[in-house]
């Protein structure tokens, strides 16, 4: 023990001059006092409004317009209308300006569209603040609208544009089939077919070969009489086919165009839909011919070989709740890494909604994509893939090597709604030799310069539900980029999903623009651990060193652990990244161990642990806290502050010595970290392994200042009930107004040497 001394920080300094201060070990510091204006209200007009700022009297008010920006959502891709609310001038009150308004309109909130809060904050030093109407994919196929007005208040006057509406387009309104006449005319051969008048609607009696033929324009095709067109190069010159889920044509039929007149089913090309029967051809003349597609909501679709669909324009398929099933591995690859998926799309663009897609527990790749600039994958169930040890199991393969996105491309791609399940990859027990047991939800392959600072792209993953994707080095959702991830123009939103029962990731990301919020990510369960290493993090962020992911948001999201578990892993790993910011979420796990809620750094070699511009703000955490690992080089202060930290330590009888913040380094430096306006809750039995705020295995503390904290111990007995410092804890640091409850003798204890600042509201606290 290097000796003990007490510091009472707020005592009478007749008091204070009782006591023997080692003036070596502390400074004191006393912050300034805040302006007091004489009328008691900061910067307050003559009714006592108070504006924020200094003691200067309010300007006049402020007038607010109405800015309609974009009058359109539509619902099918979620696209969000939008209406600006916007001052004469910009807001220097300091402090935001909140505009009230009234919503109305044919759309009911929660239905037709996301609810709005009726309130919009202009900030200080802003002069607009935007209002999203973001519609909600519904079955009522009507178009609505939503009104904004503004409403009265005294903080604002209203201007002369106080109402705007913005229209959802409902997809379900889009009209892809025809109305046929009900006495449709009889054919029965080529003559009678081409005599026809343009808009007659006919069947056929006889079955007939069109190779080569134009037919008169925009006739409506029923086929009650029991024919069938085939032939190759038919130009059906807009004709509608009517579709009840009968043949209409061979299997082997081709057409010099793309038909955009009919939303069709596999029926008409000859599928049987039962399950048994292979039906590749008909999916695919399906696809290959017509924009629209529509599935048999009894039907069971056998996919049993690979293809790869290379038109232009776009497929919109509404599976109408249809299945589609691999039952035969005969015509894939089985024994090579990653081709031969079930489906390939190379530049056509891709819409599919409410299907369902099996591997059948058979095989394991499902979807790839290249080169198309829109995606939506909307309502389907994605299930049972399965890949043997020697080839990779993936669901959506997203070849961004292939993407057209140089030279100002546009990438829109959405996944919304679905389930995403049971994609296994038979592993052998090593996380980390590729590719046996590599198995993917989504995998994202963002290659060199495909994607140029010009090009612009939208990735949207909203309301999906992701589990048991599962392998030796599996994650949920994996994106992973060459040098130009870091694209300026390209946004990633990841939003309102639910990832559980993942191995080894739930997210693995090494992309730029990206934003986590509103999402649950849950550990696996017991019976799928294998190895440490295996589990990696809930949700990783990270770049290589020489190319760091920038402009992360992780919000409002909940990473938790399963309750009864004997095994876990850390929540949120961020390293080698440049403007990351982590609000209001919630980090936790059942019991007090060695894993942290946010991990800084890394410990692996590879990595130096870059960390520049980090804020990490209103968060909670359960039974965690906060790691900084091995290799740990942040460049400048990380600010983590507003929130709570709730622990019971009383099963801490597993892992290494824990603390809210904590360093595994043993040598070096390590800290640079702001913790401020933090409440610390510790309740439970004694604990020899829990050190209440700060723990250093060795490492000596640096830049680490500790402001308005207060930490709560109830039913515990602490050794170090603030800390334990194996290392130095030198003049950098600083602990400003750290306030305890329910310890009479709050210890630190430093095993180092250190002179660091103390100052504030704390009571005794003891020096060992």
């Amino acid at each position: 023990m290097k000796g003990l001394f007490t510091l009472f920080c707020l005592i009478p300094m007749m008091a204070m001059a009782q006591e023997t201060i080692d003036l070596n070990r502390m400074r004191i510091v006393n912050a300034p006092a805040s302006p007091t204006c004489s009328d008691g209200i900061q910067n307050g007009d003559e009714t006592g409004v108070d504006c924020g700022g200094s003691c200067a009297p309010c300007s006049s008010l402020p007038e607010v317009d109405l800015t309609l920006v974009t009058a359109t959502a539509y619902e099918f891709d979620l696209s969000s209308g939008q209406i600006d609310f916007c001052l004469d001038a910009v807001n220097t009150t300091g402090a935001g300006i909140t505009i009230s308004y009234l919503v109305s309109g044919t759309g009911s909130p929660g239905v037709n569209f996301v609810a709005l809060l009726g309130t919009i904050t202009i900030p200080d030093g802003s002069q607009c603040a935007s209002l999203m109407v973001t519609p909600i994919n519904d079955v009522d196929a009507i178009n609505q609208t939503v009104t904004i007005t503004i409403g009265d208040d005294e903080a604002y006057t209203i201007g002369v544009n106080d109402e705007e509406t913005v229209t959802i387009v409902d997809d379900d309104a889009v009209v892809s089939s025809c109305s046929p006449d009900p006495s449709p005319i009889d054919v029965a051969n080529i003559s009678q077919l081409l005599a026809l008048s343009p808009g007659d609607t006919f069947n056929l009696t006889n079955s007939i070969d069109l190779t080569g033929q134009t037919i008169p324009a925009n006739l409506i095709y029923t086929n009650s009489g029991g024919g069938l067109f085939s032939g190759s190069n038919i130009d059906l010159n807009g004709m509608c086919v009517a579709d009840d889920f009968t043949q209409k044509f061979l299997p082997s039929t081709t057409f010099a165009t793309v038909n955009e007149e009919s939303r069709v089913s596999p029926q008409a090309f000859g599928a049987v839909g039962n399950g048994l029967v292979a039906d590749d051809i008909p999916i695919n003349t399906l696809i290959n011919y017509f924009r629209y597609g529509i599935g048999e909501p009894s039907s069971v679709y056998v996919k049993n070989s690979p293809s790869t669909y290379t038109r232009t324009g776009e497929i919109d398929f509404d599976w109408n709740g249809s299945e589609m099933i691999v039952t035969s591995t005969s015509n894939f690859p089985m024994t090579t890494v990653s081709t031969g998926y079930v489906m390939t799309f190379d530049n056509i663009n891709v819409i599919f909604s409410n299907g369902n897609f099996s591997g059948g527990d058979v095989y394991g790749r499902a979807f790839r994509f290249n080169g198309q600039n829109k995606i939506h994958f909307i309502n389907n169930n994605v299930y049972d893939w399965y890949s043997p040890v020697t080839i990779r199991c993936v669901a959506f393969y997203m070849d961004f090597d292939n993407f057209d996105v140089t030279g100002g491309g546009v990438q829109d791609i959405l996944f919304d709604g679905n389930n995403v399940h049971d994609i296994v990859a038979q592993g052998d027990g090593n996380y980390n030799n590729s590719p046996a047991g590599v198995s993917k939800g989504w995998w994202y392959s963002i290659g060199n310069g495909t994607m140029s600072d010009t090009s612009t792209f939208s990735i949207i993953h909203r309301n999906n539900i992701v589990y048991n994707v599962i392998g030796d080095d599996a994650e949920a959702w994996y994106a992973i980029g060459g040098t130009e991830a870091v694209n300026p123009n390209g946004t990633w939103l990841i939003e309102n999903e639910y990832f559980y029962n993942n191995t080894r990731r739930n997210i693995k990301a090494n992309i730029s623009n990206l934003t986590i919020q509103n999402s649950t990510f849950e550990e696996i369960d017991n019976s799928l651990f294998n190895d440490a290493q295996q589990m990696g993090s809930n949700v990783d962020i990270f770049r290589t060193p020489s190319a760091k992911v920038r402009n992360i948001v992780v919000h409002n999201n909940v990473f938790k652990a399963r309750p009864g578990q004997d095994y876990h892993y850390h929540m949120l790993s961020i390293t080698e990244a440049i403007g990351v910011t982590i609000t209001d979420n919630e980090f936790s796990m059942t019991k007090v161990e060695n894993y942290a809620g946010l991990r800084l750094g890394s410990g692996t070699s590879t990595y130096t642990g870059y960390l520049e511009d980090i804020m990490a703000s209103g968060n909670d955490f359960y039974n965690c806290g906060i790691q900084m690992l091995t290799y740990y080089a942040p460049v400048d202060q990380i600010d983590i502050g507003y929130g709570t930290m709730t622990y019971d330590p009383s099963s801490n009888d597993w892992g290494a010595h824990q603390a809210a913040i904590r360093t595994t380094n043993s040598t070096g430096t390590v800290g640079n970290i702001d913790f401020h306006d933090y409440t610390v809750n510790i309740s439970g039995g004694s604990a020899s392994l829990f050190h209440g705020l700060i723990y250093s295995q060795g490492a000596n503390m640096t830049n680490l200042n500790i402001t308005d904290v207060q930490l709560n111990y109830s039913g515990t007995s602490l050794t170090n009930s603030v800390g334990w410092l194996v290392g130095d804890f030198g003049a950098s640091n600083s602990i400003i107004n750290l306030t305890t409850t329910g310890d009479a003798t709050p210890t630190l204890n430093i095993d180092g040497a250190g002179s660091p600042t103390i100052s504030g509201d704390s009571p005794t606290i003891i020096f060992n």
